[in-house]
């Protein structure tokens, strides 16, 4: 799932506000992620899962007028909803 132009409808997410930036970094790691890359306009995370270890990243770059976010598996080809349930826990965390 992606923000970015050119992804398809289906795994098309809303980009986030501009003003959560500052809060990705500590918002990940509240959430059990890892950061693997930051930086002054992207942030790389990974999270693994309890049960079977699978690793799967999300990635965040900064645009004047939002910040976009990519989540995929790294494995496999349908992670049955996981990431798209960890982009809207995060977006619900930003917002607060």
């Amino acid at each position: 799932m992606s923000s970015e132009a050119g992804t398809e409808p289906e795994k098309r997410v809303e980009p986030l506000p501009p003003g959560v930036w500052d809060k990705i970094s500590a918002t990940i790691n509240d959430m059990g992620g890892t950061l693997t890359v930051t930086g002054d306009d992207y942030i790389a995370a990974e999270f693994t899962s309890a049960t079977f270890g699978f690793v799967d990243d999300i990635e965040f770059r900064r645009a004047e007028d939002a910040v976009h976010v990519r989540s995929g598996s790294r494995v496999g080809y349908s992670d049955a909803g996981v990431n798209a349930a960890r982009v809207d826990e995060l977006r619900a965390k930003l917002a607060n």
